[in-house]
């Protein structure tokens, strides 16, 4: 287990929020807390780690603005360039009056002028750019503030119009490399090897915290430029409202594919709950990962946290033990099920499977047409597995291809009946958690899988077998 506390940081206070949270329905995963450059806490909660590579959602956006002000830095563009004039080739018939005003600086700060997000027509095109500039620009570009993950899509294929490499390339050869941070991947959409940009990349809570030392100590890292001053300013201003938009931290304003916080600082944000908050008046940067249902509330609590931290008094708390408790697994005594399964057709493509024990261990081998894919669920442990096919993680449905192939890397459990068997799955490159529950009758099994967020693909949910 990982766990680095700062004799300054008080355990009371950081075993009381993580308990808070969770109260609240947020799942603490991995924090890291720099403050005056030192470094106060380096968690990761068990089965997680601070340094698992996992789904970012739409933190991944700041990723992209800090590409666009390394180009910017170099020259590479220019943030009142007309978006017609970078993809002249990729323009619909008729140019719209507000299309044509359309410039880097209004896609950086979602007021692109699109009434909603573009990137689920992106995703399912062969030509992703061309389904951008397709969409009705229904608004005058930079009055109007929308979401939209689309436009964040259009910064990355600027960077590789300009550069000629994926933004992923860009980033690993500017920013990176100097950060000794080494991305798993950053997923491509759009029919061309262009990354996301809004969501799809996956680093770990350790790298989400560099990028926030980078904003606060204004483009530097350990003695080193990787940003210009003026572009920390520019990116981290209020340049647009969202006043109409919610909760005040959501309300208070948005720079360049960053946040706003309602008191101080700003922040990069994705779905459920990934964040990495900067305060620039109390020097601290705050990156914790997790899973919530309540984000709002999770943000709040979580400022409070980085307000009021400090130790008061020696405490005599065995930390790592309570936090060990936090997310306890399964145990189970009965081992009853056995058996070779043939299951109904499916999204993810399994067409069998075998249950067996070892060493008290739960051992599951599924079939498709290529491979045999084997996961152990521990009896009163977390056991690491790896499956990998289509439709198998939770997703942001509406914003990715339906049948993209993925790697789900997870941490299980079981417990077990005369009757079930329930599967605990906490995802380790992803946020989600949720139960894979085994119903049996004398023939067949019906296998149940759900998850507390994100979406699951049709066909899916709900797996069929017979005993053969």
């Amino acid at each position: 287990m990982e766990c680095y506390i700062n004799p300054k940081l008080s355990k009371r206070k950081l075993l009381g929020f993580l308990e808070l949270l969770i109260s609240e329905n947020t799942d603490p995963h991995a924090l890291t807390m720099h403050k005056d450059g030192e470094l106060m806490l380096k968690i990761g909660i068990p089965p997680y780690s601070t340094d698992d590579k996992r789904q970012l959602f739409s933190l991944s956006k700041s990723f992209t603005s800090t590409a666009i002000g390394i180009a910017y830095d170099k020259g590479l563009l220019r943030l009142d360039e007309k978006m017609i004039d970078i993809f002249p080739d990729k323009l619909p018939d008729v140019i719209s009056e507000n299309l044509a005003k359309m410039t880097v600086h209004d896609v950086m700060t979602m007021a692109s002028g699109h009434d909603s997000c573009t990137l689920p027509y992106i995703s399912k095109s062969e030509d992703g750019i061309k389904a951008f500039f397709e969409r009705e620009v229904k608004h005058l570009p930079g009055s109007t503030f929308r979401y939209n993950s689309g436009a964040t899509y259009m910064l990355s294929a600027i960077i590789t119009r300009r550069t000629g490499m994926s933004m992923l390339e860009f980033l690993y050869e500017n920013f990176f490399r100097a950060l000794d941070i080494l991305p798993q991947m950053w997923q491509t959409s759009g029919g061309y090897p262009i990354n996301e940009g809004g969501i799809g990349l996956f680093l770990s809570c350790e790298d989400v915290e560099k990028w926030g030392l980078v904003y606060l100590n204004n483009g530097m890292y350990n003695s080193k430029r990787i940003l210009s001053e003026e572009w920390v300013r520019l990116a981290t201003s209020n340049w647009v409202s969202t006043a109409s938009n919610g909760a005040p931290n959501w309300a208070s304003g948005y720079g360049y594919q960053i946040w706003q916080n309602a008191k101080d600082g700003f922040r990069a944000d994705g779905a459920f709950g990934q964040f990495c908050t900067v305060l620039p008046k109390d020097k601290i940067v705050f990156s914790m990962l997790a899973e919530s249902t309540n984000t709002n509330k999770y943000f709040e609590d979580m400022l409070a946290f980085a307000s009021d931290f400090e130790a008061e008094s020696e405490e005599d708390i065995d930390i790592e033990g309570e936090i060990k408790k936090l997310y306890e697994p399964l145990s189970s005594s009965e081992q009853v099920h056995k058996g070779y399964y043939k299951l109904n057709d499916n999204s993810i493509g399994f067409t069998h499977l075998a249950l067996n024990y070892k060493d008290e261990n739960l051992v599951l081998s599924f079939v498709d047409k290529e491979k045999i894919q084997t996961l152990t669920a521990g009896n009163g442990e977390w056991i690491e597995n790896s499956l990998t096919g289509p439709c198998l993680k939770p997703t942001l449905i509406n914003l990715t291809p339906d049948s993209r192939t993925d790697t789900m890397r997870f941490a299980a459990s079981y417990t077990a009946t005369k009757d079930s068997i329930t599967l605990a799955v906490r995802i380790l490159n992803a946020c989600h958690s949720g139960v894979w529950e085994f119903s049996f009758s004398e023939h067949s099994v019906e296998i149940a899988i759900s998850y507390r967020t994100g979406g699951i693909h049709k066909n899916t949910n709900l797996l069929k077998g017979t005993l053969i």
